[in-house]
């Protein structure tokens, strides 16, 4: 795949993009500032909120047919019960590798609902952060499991270059 590409809609040249950083949980923002303190714990790169959820940065990536890394990495947060995450933490002392079931907490541009969406959560102690599979079925969940296209590509730069509003190319 190419760095940069001649858009259909504009003509001019725009950069491909291939990766997304996901600002702070809208959970963690939600939450009214005089109450963060008793109720929000930052723990590293990860929060706890109301000692019930654990809420962790993770990783959905996205392939290309015809390539063997990742073309796209969407980075998430996931929520799982925070007890679910005690019951494993020992399993994570010792150096193993653990999964969780949990929940898509974040909207993934170009994609619609995903906020909400099950997921499996894979912490693998060599990763910086944990994996994210979508378990339900979606969009995002068919471009996880199945290779896109290069036209799939080109059409989520069209909707980053040309948001919706303007987007009139596929409706």
């Amino acid at each position: 795949m190419k760095k940069a590409y001649k858009c259909d809609i504009c003509g001019e040249s725009h950069d491909v993009f291939k990766a997304v950083e996901i600002p702070t949980p809208e959970m963690v923002l939600e939450i009214p500032d005089s109450e963060k303190e008793q109720r929000v714990k930052k723990i590293q790169e990860s929060y706890i909120i109301d000692d019930q959820v654990y809420l962790l940065k993770g990783d959905v990536f996205i392939y290309v047919e015809n390539n063997k890394e990742p073309f796209f990495i969407w980075s998430v947060w996931a929520s799982i019960l925070l007890e679910d995450f005690k019951t494993k933490a020992e399993a994570l002392k010792k150096g193993e590798n653990v999964a969780f079931d949990g929940q898509l907490e974040t909207k993934i541009p170009f994609y619609e609902m995903t906020k909400g969406l099950k997921v499996k959560v894979f912490i693998n102690i060599n990763y910086d952060y944990a994996v994210i599979k979508i378990e339900e079925e979606s969009q995002i969940r068919k471009d996880q499991t199945e290779k896109i296209t290069e036209e799939r590509v080109l059409k989520i730069m069209e909707m980053y270059y040309h948001p919706k509003e303007e987007y009139k190319k596929s409706e």
